[in-house]
């Protein structure tokens, strides 16, 4: 379709000569829709690109949580990371404008695939992509080290937190979850100190989403982009191999491949060292993980109506149970 003539202007207002430019619709996500734009002459001199995309934010909370998305992303792009980074206005260099009342953003084009996923669209059993993910976080982890971003996220997208939100509400009477209280209970009790104390655990920007539909990669394999921060979240750093596992460590039925964990854990140590605290609580930290996403998904299907759901139906339920169960085994160093 033509350019709308406020997203022209949202492109002049980074440099950009919007005439001819032609927009696709690229993407639709459950937070943003995502538009590819042509540009069919090269603008300033400094821009690389003639693609662009602009993404159309569907925020949930305050925009101090997008502030913090943004800056995320930019401050990884100047430090050398493979992400893109949004362009900023020329004019007060903030990074987003409001447009048809939705918070817009510019970014560059990143040509690329991705991995390929499981049968049923979720997941990967690619461990070499796996691995390569896994070691690109722990660089991030170092790269953001000590750095300071504006704006805020929600502590209710921490899993410590989103759990013992849900052990405190009515809903954890639900039949369907008595089989997990008793662990999410005992893992939340064993990390308590990790989540309430500062400096027990490393901390930082955690990306919270590592999977196949975020990565992009090069015709010969190598990742070349980690994509959208809109998951993002302050918090543990371990937290972060809780979706690398989830995504790159599982079976065709999505039940947790202990050796094939150990393999992602152990890339992620030799960039980022794990301290001995860490790998002790790390089973801990990746069951309250999948029960933040279990309490999450067949919770929705109850608030929908479900009137008999089935825990073992939840992907991530499975690998909450594979979780608990391997939990000496995930601790040890004796690999």
């Amino acid at each position: 379709m033509d350019l709308p003539r406020s997203w022209a202007d949202l492109l002049s207002a980074r440099g950009i000569d919007p005439t001819g430019a032609v927009a696709t619709r690229f993407e639709h996500g459950e937070s943003t829709d995502v538009w590819r734009v042509d540009v069919p002459t090269r603008s300033a001199k400094e821009q690389p690109a003639d693609t662009w995309v602009v993404r159309r934010h569907r925020p949930t909370g305050p925009t101090e949580e997008l502030d913090f998305e943004l800056a995320a992303s930019a401050a990884l792009a100047r430090a050398g990371f493979p992400t893109p980074a949004p362009l900023p206005n020329r004019s007060d260099g903030t990074f987003w404008t409001e447009v048809d009342d939705a918070p817009t953003t510019l970014w560059p084009f990143v040509p690329g695939h991705h991995p390929a996923s499981l049968a049923d669209g979720y997941g990967s059993m690619d461990q070499e992509i796996g691995r390569g993910a896994t070691r690109l976080v722990a660089k991030m982890h170092q790269l953001l080290h000590g750095t300071e971003l504006p704006g805020r996220r929600s502590p209710a997208r921490v899993p410590w937190v989103a759990v013992g939100s849900f052990l405190a509400s009515d809903p954890h009477r639900h039949p369907v979850f008595a089989p997990m209280l008793e662990p999410l209970v005992d893992a939340r009790e064993r990390t308590r100190a990790a989540h309430e104390v500062p400096g027990v655990l490393p901390s930082g920007m955690v990306h919270h989403d590592v999977n196949a539909g975020n990565l992009l990669l090069d015709d010969e394999g190598g990742i070349v982009a980690l994509l959208d921060f809109g998951d993002c979240m302050r918090s543990l750093l371990t937290y972060e191999l809780a979706s690398v596992i989830g995504n790159f460590a599982v079976d065709p039925e999505h039940h947790v491949d202990v050796p094939a964990a150990r393999s992602l854990i152990e890339a992620y140590d030799e960039v980022r060292t794990l301290t001995v605290e860490e790998r002790r609580l790390l089973p801990d930290l990746l069951a309250l993980h999948a029960g933040a996403e279990t309490i999450d998904v067949v919770g929705g299907w109850i608030a929908d109506g479900v009137v008999d759901p089935r825990l073992d139906d939840s992907f991530s339920a499975r690998q909450f149970a594979d979780l608990v169960a391997a939990r000496d085994e995930l601790q040890s160093r004796s690999w």
